[in-house]
C-alpha cells in the first residue's frame, strides 16, 4: 500500500506535472481506473478506504484554512548543477480526493452540495466552512508557475467563494459521461476529430455538462481545428478515449517485433490498452470490429499492413501489397508461383500467420489522409511550453496536402524540405531552435523547436523499483567482477565524436523518458535514425544507451511488458595515474553534460571527456584532481550519488534465479542456426534453449535451459539465458583481442551491469560498428579484464599470444584445464601433444611434444 509520501507524489506527477500540455492546464480529468490501479485495491470501495487512510490527520484544519498550505523539502532543485533543496507541496492528495469525491458521487447521483458530499465520505461531519480548499489551489498554481513554468488556469469560482473553483475543475462527471456516449453510439470514431467536435457542440445536452467539460472541450476543439496530434494530448481527448475503449471503439491491431525476432501481435484499445492476441480465433474476432474490409481480409487470410515504425506495423485497409500478414492455410492456397513471389519475414507468436513481402514495400507516411491540411507531426516534447526537439532526424515532420512540398522558413531564411513518403516532409540535417515557419500555398503553420532537452527534476524522474522492476541483469543488477582501482585504464586512441544523429537520439529518449517509457516506444522513437542511411538498427540503438549505463530495461512485474527506466546520474571512484577521480554515470544529455564540465571548472578539478571507438558510441565522462578535498567538495554540491556496486563472481551454472511452475507452457524453441526463438524442439541438439509463457499471457515469460538429463535452468532474463545456453554448447559469444572485447553476433550482448563495469575500468564506452550484414558491439578491454570476465563466462574467448610458456602449457590451455578435466581429453596444437588433463588432482600434466601422423 503506498504511503502518504508516495500518494502526494503520484498526485502531483499524474494529475499536473504530466498532464500539462503546452504548459497550461485547464481541467483535470479524473479517472477511476488509474487510483484504483495505483492504490492497489480491487475495487472502487477498497481505493476510496486507502485513499482516507493517508489524508493528513489535520484534515480538517486544512479545510478550515485554520493550517497554511505546506511544503516538504526534497532532493535537489530541478536543474542538477545548483545543488539546492526544493520545497514541494503536502497537500494536493487532499485537492485531488475532493475532485474524485464529486465524479464518483455523482456516477450514481447527481450532487451538488460538495459539504454532504465530504461529511458521507469522511463518516463524520465536515466542516461547513472550506475556505482552505481554496487557499490550497492558489498555492498550488503559484508553485507550478514558479517551478515548473506550468499555468494552471484556475476557473472563476462565482458565488461560492470557498468551494467554486474545486466544483469547476474535474470532469467527467455522470452528465459528461452520458454525452460521450451518445456521441459514441451515434457511429463517430476516434479519428475525425472535426466531426467529432461538432457533434458534441451541437448536442442538446451540452449545456447541462460540467463548467470543467465544457472548458476541457473548447481548448480541444480549437487544439483540433489547428493541430490534431497536439488535441490528442489534451485531457478531453483522454475521456473520449476512454468511452471508445468501453466498446472497443477505435481500437488497432499492431505487430511489434523484438530483439530476438519474435512477431506478436497486440489489440491496442483506444485508451492505450493493450492485450496479446492468442490465437486466430482471437484475431479474427478482433479484426471484426475494425470495419468491414478488414474483416473481409482477414477471413480471406491475408491482412494488408503499415509500417508505424521500423519494428511494428498496424493492421490498416489497403490494396494486399508490400507488406501483409498472411495465414498458412492462405499460403497453403496459393500456387508454387506466387508463392514464390512472396517473401516470407518471420512467424507470429501463438498464431498460424506469418510476416511477408508482397510487392513493393510501402513508405513510412503512407497512411496520411487524402487531403491533409499542412501541418508539424511526430514532435518530440522538450519543454512545457510547447517546445519540441530541434536536432535532425527528431525534428518534427511535415504533413502537407499535396502539390509542391512545403518550405521551412527559420531565421528568416528558407529552407527546402525533403519528402520521406506521400505528402509528408522532414527538416533538413542540422540543429534548429527558436520559431519554425512551415508554408505550403496558401497555408502555413509554426512550431517553436529547442536543439537540447532540459534537465529534469530529480524528484520528478521515476527510477528503478524493485517493487515493479525485474533487472534484465538478474543476479547482476548493479555489480562488478573487481574494483575498477585495482586495474589499469589502458591505452586508447583520442577516440571519435558521436554522430549528430546519435545526440539527436539521446535528447529525445531522455526528454521523453522520466517517467519511464515502453520499449516499444522507444524503439519506435529510434527508428527515426535506423532508417536513415548507414545507422545501425533500432535495437542495437536501444542497447547502446542501456549498455553505457544511460538506462535499465527492466521486465515489469506480473505484466507482459518491458520498460525503459533512466538511471539516477551517479559516481563511481575510479583513480587515473597519480589522480582521484569518479567515473560518471547515467544520463548525460549536452545541458547536464555542460553543467558538470562548468561545476568542475569552478573547481579546478580535470574534466574529461572519454569519446568511442567508432562514431556511435556515447562519450564517458570522468573528473579528478590530485586534490582528494577538492573533488569531495565537488560531488557534494552536485545532484551525483555515488554507485553502490557489491563484487559478484559467480559463474554461468549459478546465474539461474527464479522458478517456473507447472501452469507455464512452451511456446518458443531457440534455433541455434537462425538465432532466434522458431526452432524445432525435437530437432535441436541438448541441451536446448526455451521459452515458456502461462496460458493466460499475463505474465512475463520465463527462459529455461534444459538439459538432456531432465534437470533445468530457468531465467527471467532472455539475455541471461542466452549466455548459459551459449556457454552450455560451447559457443564462442565474445572474442577479446588487444583492447576490446567483440561480439561473434548481433545478438549477442554481455550483461549490462560487465558493460558499464569495462566502461568505468578503461574510461570507455562501448561503441557499434558494421559486421557481417549487422551491427556488432565492441566494449573496451585490456588483457586482465577479459580475462576475469573470461573465468566467469568461458564463451568469452581471449586471444593470446601463441607462444608457449617454460612448461610447454599454451594460456589458452590453462584457462580451459578444469573444463577438460571431466573428459580426460588430450590437448593438442600443431599436430603435437602438449597437455593432459588428470582427473584425479586437476592438474595440467606436460608430456614431451612427439612427431604425429
Amino acid at each position: 500500500m503506498p504511503s502518504a509520501v508516495e500518494w502526494e507524489d503520484w498526485c502531483l506527477e499524474t494529475f499536473f506535472l504530466n498532464a500539462a500540455v503546452d504548459g497550461r492546464i485547464d481541467a483535470i480529468e479524473i479517472d477511476d481506473g488509474k487510483i484504483i490501479e495505483y492504490s492497489g485495491a480491487h475495487d472502487l470501495e477498497g481505493a476510496h478506504r486507502q485513499f482516507l487512510s493517508v489524508l493528513p490527520p489535520l484534515l480538517d484544519d486544512y479545510l478550515k484554512g485554520e493550517v497554511s498550505p505546506s511544503f516538504r523539502a526534497v532532493g535537489k532543485a530541478a536543474h542538477r548543477s545548483l545543488g539546492e533543496s526544493e520545497a514541494r507541496p503536502n497537500f494536493v492528495r487532499i485537492l485531488i480526493f475532493f475532485l474524485w469525491l464529486q465524479i464518483t458521487v455523482s456516477k450514481d447521483k447527481d450532487e451538488g452540495d460538495i459539504r454532504k458530499m465530504a461529511t458521507a465520505a469522511l463518516g463524520r461531519q465536515s466542516p461547513q466552512d472550506l475556505v482552505g480548499l481554496h487557499n490550497m489551489w492558489i498555492a498550488l498554481a503559484r508553485w507550478l508557475k514558479k517551478h515548473r513554468d506550468i499555468l494552471l488556469e484556475l476557473p472563476d469560482h462565482g458565488n461560492e467563494t470557498h468551494v467554486g473553483i474545486t466544483k469547476r475543475l474535474a470532469f467527467p462527471t455522470k452528465k459528461d459521461l452520458d454525452l460521450l456516449r451518445r456521441v459514441r453510439d451515434d457511429g463517430y470514431s476516434r479519428t475525425d476529430l472535426r466531426s467529432i467536435s461538432r457533434r458534441i457542440a451541437g448536442d442538446s445536452y451540452f449545456d447541462r455538462t460540467s463548467p470543467a467539460f465544457r472548458r476541457a472541450f473548447e481548448s480541444w476543439r480549437t487544439a483540433a481545428n489547428v493541430d490534431e496530434e497536439a488535441a490528442r494530448e489534451l485531457p478531453f481527448m483522454s475521456a473520449w478515449t476512454r468511452v471508445l475503449a468501453e466498446k472497443e471503439f477505435g481500437t488497432s491491431i499492431v505487430l511489434s517485433c523484438d530483439e530476438f525476432g519474435e512477431i506478436e501481435v497486440q489489440k491496442i484499445l483506444a485508451d492505450g490498452r493493450s492485450r496479446t492476441l492468442q490465437s486466430d480465433r482471437e484475431l479474427r474476432q478482433a479484426c471484426r470490429k475494425l470495419s468491414g474490409e478488414i474483416a473481409k481480409a482477414a477471413g480471406v487470410g491475408m491482412l494488408t499492413l503499415q509500417r508505424s515504425g521500423l519494428a511494428s506495423w498496424i493492421v490498416s485497409e489497403g490494396d494486399r501489397t508490400g507488406e501483409c500478414l498472411i495465414s498458412e492455410a492462405a499460403l497453403g492456397r496459393l500456387t508454387p508461383l506466387v508463392r514464390s513471389k512472396i517473401q516470407m519475414r518471420g512467424e507470429v507468436r501463438y498464431l498460424s500467420w506469418r510476416l511477408c513481402n508482397v510487392g513493393q514495400r510501402k513508405e513510412i507516411g503512407s497512411n496520411t489522409p487524402q487531403n491533409p491540411s499542412l501541418r508539424f507531426v511526430d514532435k518530440v516534447r522538450v519543454g512545457a511550453r510547447g517546445t519540441y526537439l530541434g536536432r535532425w532526424p527528431m525534428t518534427p515532420r511535415v504533413v502537407f496536402p499535396g502539390g509542391r512540398q512545403p518550405v521551412l522558413l527559420i531565421e528568416g531564411q528558407s529552407y527546402e524540405s525533403t519528402s520521406i513518403g506521400d505528402r509528408i516532409a522532414s527538416f533538413p540535417p542540422g540543429v534548429w531552435n527558436g520559431p519554425v515557419g512551415a508554408q505550403a500555398g496558401s497555408q502555413a503553420t509554426t512550431v517553436t523547436l529547442r536543439g537540447d532537452a532540459y534537465p529534469h527534476a530529480d524528484e520528478d524522474i521515476r527510477y528503478f523499483d524493485r517493487s515493479r522492476h525485474l533487472p534484465e541483469d538478474g543476479i547482476f543488477h548493479d555489480t562488478q567482477p573487481k574494483d575498477p582501482d585495482l586495474l589499469t585504464t589502458g591505452t586508447s586512441g583520442s577516440g571519435i565524436e558521436p554522430d549528430p544523429r546519435l545526440i539527436a537520439l539521446q535528447e529525445a529518449l531522455y526528454a521523453r523518458s522520466a517517467r519511464t517509457m515502453t520499449l516499444q516506444a522507444a524503439v519506435d522513437m529510434a527508428s527515426r535514425v535506423a532508417s536513415t542511411e548507414g545507422a545501425p538498427d533500432v535495437w542495437a540503438l536501444v542497447r547502446l544507451f542501456v549498455d553505457s549505463g544511460w538506462f535499465d530495461l527492466p521486465y515489469v512485474s506480473q505484466v507482459p511488458a518491458r520498460t525503459l527506466v533512466q538511471r539516477r546520474p551517479s559516481y563511481r571512484p575510479r583513480k587515473k595515474a597519480d589522480l582521484e577521480g569518479v567515473s560518471i554515470e547515467g544520463p548525460m544529455p549536452v545541458l547536464l553534460e555542460e553543467a558538470i564540465r562548468r561545476r568542475a571548472g569552478s573547481f579546478d578539478l580535470t574534466f574529461e571527456r572519454n569519446l568511442g571507438l567508432t562514431a556511435w558510441s556515447l562519450p564517458k565522462l570522468w573528473v579528478g584532481s590530485s586534490e582528494k578535498d577538492a573533488l569531495q567538495e565537488f560531488l557534494k554540491s552536485s545532484d551525483l550519488e555515488e554507485l553502490r556496486v557489491a563484487t559478484v563472481l559467480k559463474k554461468s551454472n549459478e546465474w539461474s534465479d527464479i522458478g517456473v511452475g507447472d501452469d507455464f507452457e512452451r511456446t518458443g524453441t531457440w534455433d541455434s542456426a537462425e538465432v532466434r526463438f522458431g526452432g524445432n524442439y525435437a530437432a535441436e541438439p541438448w541441451p536446448r534453449f526455451v521459452r515458456m509463457d502461462r496460458p493466460a499471457r499475463d505474465t512475463n515469460a520465463r527462459y529455461v535451459v534444459e538439459h538432456d538429463a531432465g534437470q533445468r535452468e530457468t531465467f527471467g532474463s532472455a539475455n541471461l539465458a542466452l549466455l548459459r545456453y551459449l556457454d552450455l554448447r560451447e559457443i564462442t559469444a565474445f572474442e577479446a583481442s588487444g583492447d576490446n572485447i567483440r561480439t561473434m553476433h548481433q545478438r549477442h550482448r554481455l550483461p549490462s551491469a560487465w558493460a558499464r563495469w569495462l566502461a568505468t575500468v578503461h574510461l570507455r564506452n562501448c561503441a557499434l560498428e558494421p559486421s557481417d550484414g549487422g551491427w556488432a558491439c565492441v566494449y573496451p578491454a585490456s588483457p586482465d579484464s577479459a580475462l576475469i570476465l573470461s573465468k566467469i563466462y568461458p564463451a568469452l574467448r581471449v586471444k593470446s599470444n601463441p607462444q608457449a610458456s617454460e612448461s610447454g602449457i599454451l594460456p589458452w590451455m590453462e584457462r580451459t584445464r578444469v573444463r577438460l578435466a571431466r573428459d580426460r581429453r588430450p590437448i593438442w596444437h600443431d599436430g603435437k601433444l602438449r597437455a593432459i588433463h588428470d582427473l584425479s588432482g586437476l592438474r595440467t600434466c606436460s608430456r614431451e611434444p612427439r612427431e604425429t601422423r
